[in-house]
């Protein structure tokens, strides 16, 4: 299985439904992955600003509490739905928590949390995980 590591609390967010859409500054959208599915990682490195971030770019919804999985595991996986340039609708805003003008939106969808969450060591860009770590049949 493909996978992605995010900051935390940003992969935590994914995990626990309040984001659908992933983002990222890539120059080419990924479309081989629509219809994969791609497990997230949270990785070590915690980024402080993540909520002050989402209420200055005032996605419709406020964020109160979000767990925090320890750094460096997987915290779940979803379907891709689809992969598309991104417009900064406001739809968009609230399902990916932030400003998205063109930004390549990884669209997830049937996202399961991995209870507990898996110790894995993740890297920058998309890296492959067998599906076994996650629990799942191979």
């Amino acid at each position: 299985m493909r996978a992605l590591s995010l900051w935390r609390p940003w992969a935590e967010l994914i995990a626990e439904g309040w984001k659908s859409i992933e983002t990222r500054r890539w120059k080419a959208l990924p479309m081989s992955i629509v219809g994969q599915r791609l497990a997230i990682h949270a990785a070590k490195k915690l980024d402080t600003t993540a909520l002050a971030r989402i209420r200055d770019d005032d996605v419709g919804i406020e964020v109160i509490h979000v767990p925090r999985a320890p750094g460096g595991c997987f915290v779940c996986h979803g379907l891709v739905h689809k992969v598309t340039w991104l417009t900064d609708t406001p739809y968009e805003r609230r399902r990916a928590l932030c400003a998205c003008d063109g930004l390549v939106g990884i669209w997830l969808t049937d996202v399961v949390k991995v209870i507990p969450p898996v110790a894995y060591r993740g890297t920058q860009g998309f890296f492959t995980v067998l599906d076994e770590v996650l629990g799942l049949e191979g």
